[in-house]
């Protein structure tokens, strides 16, 4: 049977006790960044004397029985996955969080509760606040970005969940320096054209947006810019079907739900 662990990084050792006194009194402490399928807290842990750390934690949702038998026998964990891709992408020269720790519980057999321990990343705003600007955003922040990506892409990075909210941005002066979170989704191999843009295809619909994205990876990746904006869209058009077919699905579910409910109170 599998035992319950913390795994620290080497440079992040000392915090050991502090940060499974973090873990102990998680769900009653920090600052809530984030609270939905999985939960993500702010916390304060002291270095020195003088110097404080900003820690980042993100407490993955109990997986289902399945899953929890999957992750404890099979596959590493999302928090092992964030802990282990964090550490590849800083030998890749890719900005992320500098990871400190994850731990993985165990009950019968089955992963139950896991945590991803990393330093807070500082930043202005995230591509989504560019994004949102529509007509109106900076083209320049958007190149820069599809830079990032790109370069990402030419070291067999790719990023599946390349969505507005998981790329940060620092600004200094009209230059941008570009981290990527929410990485336990990554996969390493050689990133085609056609893969290249599809990770794209979730971020906007705007066509003075879609048109940029597209020129630039076309520059960048030496192809023909025309090439790649059928590509997006064509992509991007896939992604809407399928949305508009999880959502029919959903309503569906939740009128039988509805129905049921008030057959059993008649």
């Amino acid at each position: 049977m599998k035992k319950n662990l913390m795994r620290m990084a080497a440079d992040a050792e000392p915090l050991k006790a502090q940060l499974k006194r973090i873990e102990d009194t998680f769900s009653v402490d920090g600052v809530v960044l984030h609270d939905q399928r999985n939960v993500v807290k702010q916390f304060t842990i002291h270095t020195s004397v003088s110097d404080t750390l900003t820690v980042i934690v993100k407490s993955f949702k109990i997986p289902r029985p399945v899953q929890g038998w999957i992750y404890a026998h099979w596959r590493p964990s999302k928090a092992k996955r964030s802990f282990e891709y964090a550490q590849k992408l800083q030998t890749l020269g890719i900005n992320t969080h500098r990871p400190l720790a994850y731990t993985e519980k165990f009950a019968n057999g089955k992963l139950r509760e896991s945590y991803f321990f990393s330093e807070l990343i500082d930043h202005d705003c995230t591509i989504r606040d560019i994004l949102a600007q529509g007509d109106h955003a900076d083209l320049d922040i958007i190149r820069q970005f599809v830079a990032f990506t790109c370069d990402m892409h030419k070291k067999n990075v790719l990023h599946l969940d390349h969505s507005p909210g998981n790329t940060l941005i620092k600004k200094n002066g009209s230059t941008c320096h570009f981290s990527i979170i929410d990485i336990n989704r990554l996969q390493f191999k050689t990133v085609n054209l056609q893969d290249g843009l599809k990770n794209f295809s979730r971020l906007s619909d705007n066509l003075i947006i879609i048109k940029c994205i597209a020129n630039c990876y076309a520059e960048y990746t030496q192809t023909n810019p025309e090439q790649c904006y059928q590509i997006l869209r064509q992509y991007q058009l896939t992604e809407h079907k399928r949305c508009a077919r999880k959502q029919r699905l959903k309503h569906l579910a939740e009128k039988l739900f509805s129905h049921k409910q008030k057959t059993s109170d008649a």
